[in-house]
């Protein structure tokens, strides 16, 4: 499942796992509180910005900091390292996060870094010709 714009309207209901599920496979609730985290840390920071701050306030980003962190650890030890040089895809993708915290997180503590780095791309309107 391929995670959103964090302030467009949540995705369906039935694209994620339920409670359930969670629940009996604890290996799916890490990167559900991962992409959690993130979404909650995107909103601070666009709330923050909302109010002119320059960045998140530290007490209100701690939570999902930790939890980001708690959740990338786990992950790391549930994908242990391969032998040799090629890893699993879930593997580079955790050290990636562990390893380049301070960019990867930056838009929290630099409101005028994006969140993304995905820009709202507008098509212009196809033009119909008149039948």
């Amino acid at each position: 499942m391929c995670w959103r714009d964090p302030f467009a309207a949540p995705p369906p209901t039935n694209d994620l796992p339920s409670i359930a599920v969670l629940s009996s496979n604890p290996k799916l609730l890490r990167p559900v509180q991962a992409r959690s985290a993130l979404a909650r840390l995107a909103a601070l920071a666009q709330q923050a910005k909302d109010r002119g701050l320059r960045r998140i306030p530290p007490s209100q980003a701690a939570e999902p900091l930790q939890l980001l962190g708690d959740a990338v650890r786990v992950g790391l030890a549930e994908h242990r390292r391969a032998p040799g040089r090629k890893q699993s895809k879930a593997r580079n993708l955790l050290q990636r996060l562990r390893d380049r915290e301070p960019e990867i997180l930056r838009f929290a503590t630099d409101l005028a870094v994006p969140f993304t780095n995905n820009r709202q791309r507008t098509r212009p309107a196809a033009s119909q010709k008149p039948s």
